[in-house]
């Protein structure tokens, strides 16, 4: 699970990508590039924008190594192969945390204390052997809410993740074959409900997230809603 969930490859973005020329080596993110992890909803629309604590993903050209890497163990580093990712507003800066790294896609944690608005982030990649290279900075609205769903595909297109609880060992996701029922539990797997308290670096804390939060199905309000909150063990996962 926590695999599927950092690694996330938007198929369509690395087709056109590897079109690039790779004589260039310089870092390059791409414009409109940085965007929630699971709905990729563009930067204009609603929703578009990148909220504290949550998953979000970086495009570009040259930004990580050739061969993926991905975190596997709290703390969260800093640093993960060779990538790192600054976050700048005026005068404050923060590291953020990579959570998967490659050539052409990053996937990192946003701070929960991230500032609010617009900051620029630029990634720096040293590959091993070489000198490090710092890319363009690409610019983003950090905002306190932005949920979106991941879907079966993850590339935010086509059926969202919810899965039919019918036991602890059958949780089939969500589809026409298979519909959820009225009064049957499921499971919704987003990113972006907010941040939490505590260091981002270390293992989630369990429990509800003292926000507002409500579920809407075919027009109607989910009547119980059972837990809203951070997915045991890992990190941005709602």
């Amino acid at each position: 699970m926590v695999q599927r969930f950092y690694r996330l490859a938007w198929v369509l973005l690395l087709v056109v990508t590897s079109c690039w020329s790779q004589q260039d080596s310089k870092p390059v993110l791409f414009a409109g590039g940085v965007l929630n992890a699971a709905s990729f909803s563009p930067s204009a629309l609603p929703g578009g924008a990148i909220a504290r604590g949550s998953i979000f993903s970086i495009f570009g050209r040259n930004i990580g190594p050739a061969q993926p890497v991905q975190v596997s163990q709290f703390p969260l580093p800093q640093q993960l192969g060779g990538v790192s990712i600054e976050l700048t507003q005026g005068t404050t800066k923060q590291q953020l945390l990579p959570l998967f790294v490659s050539a052409n896609q990053i996937n990192a944690l946003l701070l929960s204390n991230a500032p609010l608005g617009q900051v620029q982030i630029p990634v720096s990649y040293t590959p091993s052997g070489g000198q490090a290279q710092t890319s363009n900075p690409a610019s983003f609205e950090v905002v306190a809410h932005a949920p979106g769903i991941f879907t079966a595909t993850g590339s935010g297109m086509g059926w969202r993740i919810l899965q039919n609880f019918k036991s602890h060992t059958d949780q089939p996701i969500n589809q026409a074959v298979e519909s959820i029922k009225p009064g049957q539990a499921g499971t919704l797997w987003l990113t972006g409900l907010g941040a939490v308290t505590g260091g981002d670096q270390n293992s989630p804390p369990v429990g509800d997230l003292p926000y507002d939060i409500e579920v809407w199905v075919g027009g109607r309000k989910v009547s119980r809603i059972l837990y809203t909150g951070r997915a045991p063990g890992i990190s941005g996962l709602d």
